[in-house]
């Protein structure tokens, strides 16, 4: 499978937490033949969830989204990696998880690209 730049990767150990990093650098001919890549971690445990925007057309679906719980060590904020068009900082949305639907607003932009982009929020109060 061909590994590019800015691809988000999970990173499974046997007995360990799941990480989701993004890939920085490829090194495709490295002395040892094998192909090396630099990844950034992003966070721990990643859970697929669905984002649906606040304010929006009533015909827009939720869309597909993974949420990020915040970490000491890696984020101080949950972190949403969202799909399709961007978002600009003190959006609200719901998160659909299995615990029921939280409002969230986006806090700061960390990280966007052509295919995804990975945005701070905070839990909002009803």
């Amino acid at each position: 499978m061909p590994l590019r730049s800015g691809e988000l990767v999970l990173i499974r150990r046997p007995g360990r937490d799941h990480f989701l990093g993004v890939v920085r650098w490829i090194n495709r001919y490295s002395p040892c033949g094998d192909t090396e890549c630099g990844i950034e971690i992003l966070g721990k445990n990643p859970e697929a969830t669905r984002v649906t925007p606040v304010v929006t057309h009533a015909t827009e679906p939720a869309q597909n989204a993974i949420r990020l719980a915040a970490n000491a060590r890696l984020n101080p904020q949950d972190v949403l990696v969202m799909y399709g068009k961007p978002y600009q900082a003190l959006r609200q949305f719901e998160v659909h998880q299995s615990q029921g639907v939280l409002p969230v607003k986006a806090t700061r932009l960390l990280l966007q690209t052509a295919y995804y982009q990975l945005i701070n929020v905070r839990a909002e109060r009803h």
